[in-house]
C-alpha cells in the first residue's frame, strides 16, 4: 500500500511539473503586440520573454527602443510586469489563451487594452 501510495505521489508530481513547464514555454518568444489607443509611438511593437523557469525576462521594443521589464510574475497563463516609459511607471497585466495575448497596461492616466499574437 505504501508502494502505490509512493507511486501516485511521484507521478502526480510529474505531471504537475510538466504542465507548468508548459504553460511557462507559451509566454517565451516574440510577439507582436498593438494597443490603439495608447500614443503614436508606443502602438505597435514586440514584447520579448526569454528565460526559463522563474528567471523569465521581458523586453518591449518599439520605434526602435528597447525597454526592460521589472517585477515580473508569471503562474500558468498570466504574466504581470512593470515599465518605466518617459518616466511613467506602466503596470501591465497579460494572459495567453488560444495563442493570443490580451490584457492592460495602467498608467496614472487611466488604463490602455493590449493584444497580441505570434508573428505569422
Amino acid at each position: 500500500m505504501k508502494m502505490l501510495k509512493f507511486l501516485m505521489i511521484a507521478f502526480m508530481v510529474t505531471v504537475f511539473t510538466s504542465q507548468g513547464q508548459a504553460q511557462e514555454k507559451n509566454w517565451t518568444g516574440t510577439w507582436q503586440y498593438s494597443a490603439p489607443s495608447a500614443d503614436y509611438p508606443y502602438q505597435n511593437g514586440k514584447i520579448i520573454f526569454s528565460g526559463e523557469e522563474k528567471e523569465l525576462k521581458v523586453v518591449l521594443e518599439t520605434n526602435g527602443r528597447k525597454i526592460e521589464a521589472r517585477n515580473i510574475k508569471a503562474a500558468k497563463n498570466q504574466v504581470s510586469f512593470d515599465l518605466t516609459i518617459e518616466g511613467e511607471l506602466i503596470k501591465v497585466s497579460l494572459q495567453v489563451k488560444d495563442k493570443k495575448l490580451t490584457g492592460t497596461a495602467s498608467y496614472s492616466g487611466g488604463e490602455i487594452a493590449l493584444s497580441g499574437k505570434r508573428p505569422a
